[in-house]
């Protein structure tokens, strides 16, 4: 039987074996070193250890699992649960029973399994992970143990991306027009409180805003690049934040254009890749994207439990 204990100093190197190993037999190996994993779990101002659990077997770390409480009140999220490959479905079960007594003491009411749209927890940009996709259909250990606990399906989400390389938008008369009559500036852009700025510490937002004329602003759309001195996101990665637009479910043409005219121009900032999460209800939104060469590439859903 494992020992599941809370998180100490020395575990980083582990930690990323198991996750590198976890991530490894599911698909491509991430692009995640001891570093990058450090930066998103430990070393954020509001680091709790006690969230951060770590299965011990033999003298050896053989799993581990991570939650906080999330940015809903009375509610927790877990963010990850990982396991060595070849030792079953065992550890992420004996894991997640400690998580939930854990849970259950800090008096939350609610339990989220899966992060999507990232800005709080300091995994955005993690590979697999990305800008977060829920727990991913691929992990079918991870969803296995939910499933058992008790927790239900909440809502279904997808990655979808795109290359920058040689990159070429549609070519449309609202394209036109707008590219004559409109300009695009760009600014950076911090995170609107405090602890979100903590959650976001690694990441470079940049602002871009479609203005015509008349000064008037048309289109706004949020570019999410890694902070080359807290690398956790890949530097040839960049994340697009649709904001409203995926609130709403839909693009408008001037919004259309602006991501596209922006992801023409980042190819020339080693940006080979552009990712983004769309909740499958969006259906709209999914096609639009489509009609500017994104592509869906991964799938996964939100977990919940109502305790």
């Amino acid at each position: 039987m494992p020992i599941i204990r809370s998180f100490r100093n020395g575990d980083l190197p582990s930690l990323t074996n198991v996750w590198m190993a976890h991530w490894s037999a599911i698909g491509t190996p991430p692009q995640v070193n001891l570093p990058r994993l450090e930066q998103a779990t430990v070393a954020r101002t509001f680091f709790d250890p006690g969230g951060l659990l770590v299965a011990e077997q033999g003298g050896e770390v053989v799993g581990w699992s991570h939650f906080a409480a999330s940015a809903d009140d009375g509610a927790a999220t877990i963010m990850a649960v990982c396991s060595l490959p070849n030792l079953g479905i065992d550890i992420a079960r004996d894991l997640l029973t400690e998580m939930l007594i854990r849970i259950r003491a800090h008096g939350f009411t609610k339990i989220g399994a899966g992060i999507v749209r990232d800005d709080w927890f300091g995994y955005a940009g993690l590979e697999p992970l990305g800008h977060g996709i829920g727990v991913s259909v691929k992990d079918e250990r991870f969803v296995a143990t939910l499933r058992e606990a008790g927790f239900v399906e909440r809502f279904a989400v997808h990655r979808m991306e795109v290359g920058t390389m040689f990159y070429r938008p549609p070519v449309s008369r609202e394209a036109l027009q707008l590219r004559r009559s409109a300009k695009i500036e760009s600014c950076r852009l911090l995170p609107p409180d405090r602890r979100r700025s903590s959650g976001l510490s690694h990441i470079d937002i940049e602002r871009y805003q479609l203005i015509d004329r008349s000064s008037t602003v048309l289109a706004v759309v949020d570019f999410w690049f890694s902070d080359p001195e807290a690398e956790v996101l890949s530097p040839s990665t960049a994340i697009l934040d649709l904001g409203d637009a995926h609130n709403r479910g839909e693009l408008s043409s001037a919004e259309s254009y602006l991501i596209a005219a922006a992801l023409q121009s980042l190819e020339s900032r080693n940006i080979r890749t552009v990712q983004t999460t769309v909740d499958s209800e969006k259906k709209t939104l999914s096609q639009q994207l489509g009609k500017i060469c994104f592509e869906s590439t991964d799938e996964g859903a939100v977990w919940g439990l109502d305790l």
